[in-house]
């Protein structure tokens, strides 16, 4: 699953979703629920963990 951020402020940005809603593969939510919204709290805090791939992401939540 992919998740894009569209600042739907102009025109252009707003044909873009109203294109995306008609896709039959792509769901389009207009509000976050209360996960996403702590979610980008944290990466906005810098309280995310970054790794290059799944083994160092381990070692990394292990200290």
């Amino acid at each position: 699953m992919i998740y894009i951020a569209i600042d739907n402020s102009s025109p252009a940005a707003k044909k873009m979703v109203e294109l995306m809603e008609e896709m039959p593969f792509a769901t389009v939510y207009r509000d976050f629920n209360a996960t996403t919204k702590k979610a980008f709290a944290e990466i906005k805090e810098g309280k995310t963990i970054k790794a290059k791939n799944v083994n160092d992401l381990l070692q990394k939540l292990k200290k």
